[in-house]
């Protein structure tokens, strides 16, 4: 996917704005996802066909996908398809105007704001030891890359890095 994106902006000539970033991300996920229900579809098809002989298309989609015919499930896919667009379309223009550091922290910090949304809103908690281990190395770990937390590290280790420095 990077490559992609890397060889559009080469032929491009110039940097991808959010939006172009956003189309042609959108664009590949929907190639991707298109070739992936045709070949479900195809795969339905040819079981079913196998089993009998008069198989419609129609039959097809609702054994592959029994919601095909529901305007609501239509409607909760394309909401999903827009509203993901739309979010990587403001994180595109948000990342552009942050510098790169804030940046970093609010991206690596969305497993808690998750975790926050899914306690305020839908009651969730954390379970187990294995719950509370994740979530402080998830905050650990935001806290170590907006350097807010250093590591103290030996002082041969220091000596190697400012040779490596000059």
């Amino acid at each position: 996917y990077g490559r992609i994106l890397a060889q559009i902006d080469e032929t491009n000539g110039s940097q991808l704005t959010p939006l172009s970033l956003t189309t042609w991300k959108s664009i590949l996920l929907a190639a991707l996802y298109l070739i992936w229900g045709v070949a479900d579809v195809a795969g339905d098809f040819m079981h079913q066909h196998a089993d009998n002989e008069n198989v419609s298309l129609s039959g097809v989609l609702s054994h592959a996908w029994g919601g095909y015919g529901d305007w609501h499930q239509w409607l909760a896919i394309f909401y999903s398809a827009v509203g993901v667009a739309l979010a990587h379309l403001i994180q595109g223009i948000g990342q552009k105007r942050v510098a790169s550091a804030e940046s970093n922290v609010l991206l690596s910090s969305e497993p808690i704001w998750t975790y926050l949304f899914a306690f305020v809103l839908l009651h969730e908690s954390l379970h187990g030891v294995q719950g509370y281990v994740g979530g402080a190395l998830i905050i650990a770990a935001t806290l170590l890359s907006s350097g807010a937390l250093e590591i103290p590290t030996p002082a041969s280790a220091k000596k190697v890095y400012a040779s490596d420095e000059e």
